[in-house]
């Protein structure tokens, strides 16, 4: 792509980001084509979003695109065999939506330039059929744990995990 065109792509995209800013920043997971046009579009989504997750479609993957958003974002393989059979992915839902939902308070970080607001966790639960390989996204999680549903301190949550493996 022409040094040219990408400036006025990144030109057009900060205009814009900055025009539809959202008053709190929600998480994201993009799945998009990773054209050479598109890391512009990419730096977009995560100027306005706390972007989790890039999944380029397989099909439509330019090297130096992934290279690029890569420095930036986590980018993972997507594929339809990986999600489509549950067992073969090594992970299946047990619920047909989320398990517990919490929203708390979130103070101030002036580290990562957040202001204070109110964060939700969306729990879902989920079976492995095998070893599941966790990438922790080290800025936002410190560690990870699996836990017996005995040991979880919410008793909402534990009762409906208790339920739900019933």
């Amino acid at each position: 792509m022409e040094t040219r065109e990408r400036a006025r792509l990144n030109a057009y995209f900060a205009r814009i980001t900055r025009q539809f800013a959202p008053p709190a920043i929600p998480a994201s997971l993009l799945v998009t084509h990773l054209l050479p046009e598109r890391p512009a579009f990419v730096r977009a989504v995560g100027a306005v979003s706390n972007l989790r997750g890039v999944l380029p479609k397989p099909k439509s993957v330019d090297r130096g695109a992934k290279r690029e958003v890569e420095r930036t974002f986590a980018v993972d393989e997507l594929s339809r065999e990986r999600f489509a059979d549950p067992v073969r992915a090594g992970i299946a839902p047990l619920l047909p939506g989320p398990v517990h939902i919490d929203v708390h308070d979130i103070p101030a970080n002036d580290a990562k330039g957040e202001p204070a607001h109110r964060h939700a966790d969306v729990r879902y639960l989920f079976r492995t059929t095998g070893p599941v390989e966790m990438t922790l996204q080290e800025e936002e999680i410190s560690a990870s744990e699996w836990r017996s549903p005995d040991l979880l301190t919410d008793a909402l949550l534990r009762a409906r995990v208790l339920a739900a493996l019933r």
